[in-house]
């Protein structure tokens, strides 16, 4: 029995590359890909842990770099101006002694706080935040878990991609 040439150059092609199956070239000229499909626009989206209001609407906080960032929103979830002039925060880090605190101020787009401090890892700790008027009249109160956050943005950016 007698191989043809193009047969042998084949077999001899595919023992030298380990691979044991005849290798096939297809031309994808002349097929339709298909498109993807249409964007369609999603409802909004909080930035980081969402966390309801009393008075309608919620706060989106989220760690950016190693800082803390409130956000505010209404109830379409759309942003808002800051409902408070400032933020004192409190946390007890499990790499320091004793309990930090800061006061969280209002961003250039007068959209949300941002603290000055730096909040290191590992995220396994509580923050109080108190929100506060222009005049020192407190608005709210909340106690936020960093774990909790981290999960929120973990969950966002897995959810985007």
């Amino acid at each position: 029995m007698r191989l043809h040439t193009s047969v042998a150059k084949t077999l001899l092609m595919a023992a030298s590359l380990g691979m044991t199956t005849p290798m096939i070239v297809t031309s994808t000229r002349g097929q339709v890909r298909p498109r993807p499909p249409m964007a369609v626009e999603d409802e909004p989206k909080v930035v980081g842990l969402e966390i309801a209001r009393a008075g309608g609407g919620c706060l989106g906080v989220a760690l950016e770099g190693l800082s803390l960032v409130v956000r505010f929103y209404d109830e379409e979830k759309k942003p808002i101006a800051a409902s408070a002039a400032r933020a004192a925060i409190r946390w007890n880090p499990v790499n320091k002694a004793g309990v930090q605190h800061t006061v969280m101020t209002s961003t250039p787009d007068a959209l949300a706080l941002r603290s000055p401090t730096i909040l290191r890892p590992p995220y396994v700790f509580k923050i109080s935040v108190t929100l506060v008027r222009e005049n020192g009249e407190k608005i709210e109160n909340h106690l936020v878990d960093t774990a909790a956050i981290v999960a929120a943005q973990a969950a966002a950016k897995d959810g985007a991609s």
